[in-house]
């Protein structure tokens, strides 16, 4: 049987997921958090990254039903989350 990539089913997996990480960093966006503007834009940047994680999904399940003959492997790393700044 082969597999169905089912956009929903894989969006209900990672929405609490990311909403607790957007949850987590929140702080970093206070006007009193102990951060440089610089790192304020760093952690936005990835507030936003985060954010985008659904319409990214919808990417991969375009990529994934124009490839689902290919048999071969492909050089997607399937990084879905972006990294938190340092």
């Amino acid at each position: 049987m082969a597999y169905e990539f089912n956009l929903e089913e894989q969006l209900a997996l990672i929405r609490p997921i990311r909403n607790q990480k957007l949850a987590d960093s929140d702080w970093t966006q206070l006007a009193d958090a102990p951060l440089t503007d610089a790192k304020k834009t760093e952690w936005a940047t990835y507030r936003q990254g985060l954010r985008d994680v659904p319409s990214k999904l919808s990417e991969v399940q375009t990529q994934f039903d124009a490839n689902k003959d290919n048999t071969t492997d492909r050089a997607d790393d399937g990084q879905i989350y972006p990294l938190p700044p340092s």
